[in-house]
């Protein structure tokens, strides 16, 4: 071997051609274009993540809401499945289920596992190729009782994988507000809202007793079958029901 740093190449070899033939920078020129032309034929998007966000939502407290999960642009990707798991805050949430109808996942087939407290895990896959970008799956959830009214409750992904792991993915979690819900059930007999029927319904009831509505000193409250009186028949819906509570 000589005192350079590139060994000696066989003129007829691939070496030869680049190095030690007849017309190095003919050739190089000639291989450069052709490395250029592929490379403007043949975009690069293998090293591009696709993006997963869940957006910011609300919803009443005793209702079912969807939460949606969006995808970034999918174009060109080749994606047929899906791996998500999302962790929530089990005082304000419930998950219940996941849904791709009407989605840029149409068609394909789910598997939500809502087994887990404080977690839905999703499996997808399908035959069609996603394409564009939009709502890629919706997760179902009913809003507790114990929710606080205007807390902020964090909605995180613990798990995103597309494919086998190409595309890579960049995901962004998002916050459930709730919002007041309607007016809480009562328990029959329960005249003054505290979740029992007890000797202090009854005493609202004596109070309000004999009045009908639009009387000084009728009580919608102690008119427990809201028929616009209070008298005997309300009476009997308490005395039923004497003892009961919510506990």
């Amino acid at each position: 071997m000589g005192k350079g740093l590139v060994p000696p190449f066989r003129k007829g070899g691939l070496g030869g051609i680049l190095l030690g033939g007849e017309a190095p920078l003919r050739t190089a020129a000639i291989v450069s274009g052709i490395v250029f032309l592929s490379l403007m034929i043949s975009p690069v998007v293998s090293g591009q993540n696709v993006q997963l966000s869940i957006p910011a939502s609300s919803g009443a407290i005793g209702a079912e809401v969807s939460i949606p999960v969006n995808i970034g642009d999918t174009t060109g990707r080749e994606i047929i499945a899906a791996e998500i798991t999302i962790q929530y805050d089990t005082q304000a949430l419930s998950a219940t289920d996941a849904t791709v109808l009407g989605t840029i996942a149409d068609g394909w087939l789910i598997f939500p596992n809502t087994a887990t407290p404080g977690e839905i895990s999703v499996y997808m896959a399908g035959a069609n190729v996603l394409s564009g970008s939009g709502t890629f799956v919706n997760l179902h959830f009913v809003v507790q009782s114990t929710a606080q009214v205007g807390g902020m409750y964090p909605l995180n992904f613990t798990r995103a994988l597309l494919n086998e792991g190409d595309p890579g993915v960049v995901s962004q979690g998002g916050t459930f507000i709730p919002e007041p819900g309607g007016e809480p059930e009562r328990i029959p007999g329960d005249a003054n809202g505290d979740d029992r029927v007890n000797h202090l319904d009854l005493l609202k009831l004596i109070l309000s007793y004999g009045k009908n509505s639009g009387d000084a000193g009728y009580d919608p409250d102690a008119d427990l079958n809201d028929d616009g009186n209070v008298n005997k028949d309300d009476v009997i819906i308490l005395w039923k029901n004497f003892g009961a509570s919510k506990q």
